[in-house]
């Protein structure tokens, strides 16, 4: 695991940051018991409570909505979070875990003659994450930029036309280890976007897909310091080798 000190450059994204909190009038900041959790709440994600090392974000109005020959209606959004270890803590964020969860609805009314028409409304929901260091820079494509890594997930099939309100969720991790060049960091970016799409095309249908709750777990480890036996043993061989050259 690479570890980097705190009194490494965070200026990578510094201005970005800037900009964009400079633009948004709802910026918020929550405690964690080793983090410091910024993020915007006024999006469709709402505001969010913290416990331990997780954001907790409660939707009230991320859904869509379709009826009768509406076709599809997509509603997406997204949020950035910027997550920090606390000044003194001698922890570094490791890997993060999403999860997300919601209902939704499909009514397919049968066509005269009692056959389900071809057109049933349906329903899909997916999910972009993103993690980018405040702090370090990686070689992509041959350009020193911000490290980051993303993935993509969804909630599979949903299409029980029971009527009723179905339930769906959809989870995701991305670990820091695996860019063994970053391994770990105390500043980053997480962004969480999400698309929620219903879609009806005939009469007497509809389809209703919403997201109700969010969460984002931040996995930390014990920042390792180099042991005293260990500075030794190196400044004792860089002398011997430099012993040997003067020879």
């Amino acid at each position: 695991m690479k570890s980097f000190t705190r009194n490494s450059a965070a200026v990578i994204a510094g201005a970005m940051l800037t900009v964009s909190a400079s633009s948004q009038a709802a910026m918020q900041t929550l405690m964690g018991d080793d983090l410091i959790f910024t993020y915007d709440d006024s999006t469709l994600f709402g505001t969010a409570n913290v416990v331990g090392n997780s954001i907790f974000f409660l939707p009230t109005n991320f859904l869509a909505q379709a009826t009768n020959t509406d076709g599809a209606v997509v509603v997406t959004d997204l949020v950035d979070i910027r997550i920090q270890v606390k000044e003194g803590s001698t922890f570094l964020i490791d890997s993060f875990a999403l999860f997300e969860s919601g209902d939704y609805q499909l009514v397919n009314t049968p066509t005269p003659g009692g056959n389900v028409d071809p057109g049933a409304p349906t329903v899909d929901v997916d999910a972009f994450l993103q993690v980018t260091s405040n702090t370090h820079l990686c070689m992509m494509g041959g350009f020193p930029l911000p490290c980051n890594m993303a993935t993509t997930t969804d909630a599979g099939t949903l299409n029980n036309a029971s009527g009723n309100l179905e339930q769906w969720s959809l989870s995701a991790g991305l670990d820091l280890d695996n860019m063994p060049i970053w391994g770990d960091d105390f500043d980053v970016t997480v962004r969480i976007q999400n698309t929620v799409e219903a879609t009806s095309l005939e009469l007497g249908d509809s389809a209703l897909i919403q997201k109700k709750f969010g969460a984002i777990g931040v996995d930390v480890m014990a920042e390792v310091p180099v042991p005293a036996a260990a500075w030794l043993f190196g400044s004792a061989l860089a002398g011997l080798v430099a012993s040997r050259r003067r020879r």
